[in-house]
């Protein structure tokens, strides 16, 4: 058996690379500020990289997982929200954002939002209809 060797620079940067409008992405709709997001991302990548191992096929998910981790603590801006248009999006539980960010913004398939938010596929599609039905059910109380 050969030893484990941890994955180059250049081939994690490569993965980085691939998914940086992703990490991006979530971030900005998160947080609502392109200075916040952009800081979230750049420790996320810092942090994946620094507990890197030999399993290079992840790192796209492990990223994800860690923009996530880096954005829930912090305040989205109040001078502007990336989901202001959509009517209820703040009353939604933080799991529902998450779970919507990951499969309707960023196309990821079930299983890798379940991935992502270490969760089964059964509990993000579950998670997934009840935020697209409180957005609808608020939608439609607002144009009465």
């Amino acid at each position: 058996m050969s030893p484990c060797v941890p994955i180059s620079l250049d081939q994690f940067n490569q993965q980085v690379f691939a998914c940086q409008d992703k990490a991006f992405t979530l971030a900005f709709y998160i947080l609502g500020n392109t200075t916040a997001a952009c800081g979230a991302v750049q420790k996320a990548f810092l942090q994946v990289y620094a507990n890197r191992g030999n399993d290079d096929n992840n790192i796209s998910v492990k990223i994800l997982q860690e923009v996530i981790l880096m954005c829930r603590p912090a305040k989205p801006s109040k001078a502007h929200s990336a989901v202001e248009e959509i009517p209820g999006w703040e009353l939604l539980d933080c799991c529902e954002q998450e779970a919507l960010l990951l499969v309707d913004v960023l196309q990821e398939s079930y299983q890798n939002a379940a991935r992502i938010l270490n969760n089964s596929e059964s509990d993000i599609a579950r998670v997934v209809a009840q935020g697209r039905y409180k957005l609808i059910r608020n939608s439609d109380s607002v144009q009465e």
